[in-house]
């Protein structure tokens, strides 16, 4: 976190040409101040983008940041790189304008997937979004995103708790989500627990050892909130992961656009020797999927050695960890009233919602009616005893 500038590695900067003329002398303040901060070159296309693949493969440039538009048009990014490479330079995109997903259109033949939001994120989040894809050892788990002093909420998920709403209930109370300044981002964060929640154990046998197959971590820092799951697919490549995930028409998978259309940022990591996948979501006062729903905002999918796999925070260095407690484990009268809330809260949402979200809300009541039945019938035998 404390690097300071990037002394150690060059970038090179291409100017996008298409921005207006308005936008672009706003963007040219903003790369000003980040050259600042940054050892960043400014090129423009004119000077030639494969030269400067060239140069990054000699290995004068750590990162490239090109135009969206030039990098999906550019076919030979992972032949000349490597199409699975693990280590080296680093190619991304980046839009500094209102981008639709119509203007993506089909997917690239990519292995890996970098565009950034330079339009609607600050600029202290751009630059550690930078600062991670310059520093290997910052691209995974909560390093180069929060402090090691910070506080860091935990909670194991387990197959053999199927309905898992009382895990959700139970990270949905923390004081952290229930903060002033995240209020209104509440629908989203229910929305991210269950379609995470449902991608990892929906459809899938059940480990009779009930060992814990998933790890959730939530942490703040800088007007910054940051969430990351950690489990195991077998069944995912990457280039699966960038079908399901890619924000342009004709949506796939309703789980993983939950995460696309909920988030402000989304990181994918796939660690292919352990079939593992490190999901980071971020959120941010600017808050660009509530204000500006329907554009294309920040995704990050890209291969990992498994070295730098962090299943927990623990394992980074982190000290000041608070394992939360699931509703389950609170006593019943409290559970009773948070999944009461809970399911007068889902009901009227249905009328709002769109088809895709819908099934995922009716999956939420159907569970919380269950527990809600079997807390009722316990607390009448705790009466009857009393």
């Amino acid at each position: 976190m404390k690097r300071g500038p990037f002394r150690q590695a060059r970038i090179a900067f291409v100017m996008d040409e298409r921005l207006p003329h308005v936008r672009k002398a706003q963007f040219t303040k903003f790369i000003s101040l980040l050259r600042v901060q940054c050892n960043l070159e400014v090129f423009s296309p004119r000077d030639g983008v494969p030269s400067l693949l060239e140069k990054a493969g000699n290995g004068e440039y750590s990162l490239i940041l090109l135009p969206w538009h030039h990098y999906l048009d550019w076919k030979q990014i992972d032949s000349h790189f490597g199409a699975l490479r693990l280590e080296g330079v680093t190619v991304a995109g980046y839009f500094a304008d209102t981008l639709l997903p119509f203007d993506l259109n089909t997917l690239p033949n990519y292995h890996r997937m970098i565009l950034l939001d330079f339009f609607r994120l600050s600029e202290s989040e751009i630059v550690n979004l930078i600062t991670a894809l310059v520093y290997p050892d910052q691209k995974t788990g909560f390093t180069g995103i929060i402090p090691q002093k910070n506080l860091v909420y935990h909670q194991e998920w387990y197959e053999h708790d199927r309905s898992g709403t009382h895990c959700i209930d139970s990270v949905m109370s923390l004081p952290l989500l229930r903060a002033r300044r995240w209020e209104d981002r509440s629908g989203s964060f229910r929305f991210v627990l269950t379609a995470l929640w449902l991608m990892c154990f929906k459809g899938k046998p059940r480990n009779r050892e009930l060992e814990s197959c998933a790890t959730i971590e939530l942490a703040e820092h800088d007007r910054r909130l940051a969430l990351k799951f950690t489990f195991e697919d077998k069944t995912l490549t990457l280039k699966n992961l960038m079908e399901l995930t890619w924000p342009a028409s004709g949506k796939k998978h309703p789980l993983f656009q939950m995460l696309t259309e909920h988030s402000d940022f989304l990181r994918i990591h796939q660690f292919p020797e352990s079939h593992m996948l490190e999901v980071t979501l971020f959120f941010t006062p600017e808050a660009p999927s509530l204000h500006h729903p329907g554009e294309v905002r920040g995704l990050w999918i890209e291969p990992q050695k498994a070295k730098a796999l962090y299943k927990t925070s623990e394992d980074e260095g982190f000290e000041n960890r608070i394992s939360v407690l699931n509703a389950q484990e609170r006593n019943l009268p409290d559970q009773f009233l948070i999944l009461v809330d809970q399911l007068n809260a889902l009901q009227s949402r249905l009328g709002e919602i769109s088809r895709e979200e819908r099934f995922i809300v009716e999956h939420q009541i159907s569970h919380v009616r269950k527990l809600l039945s079997v807390i009722e019938k316990k607390l009448a035998e705790n009466k009857k005893i009393a």
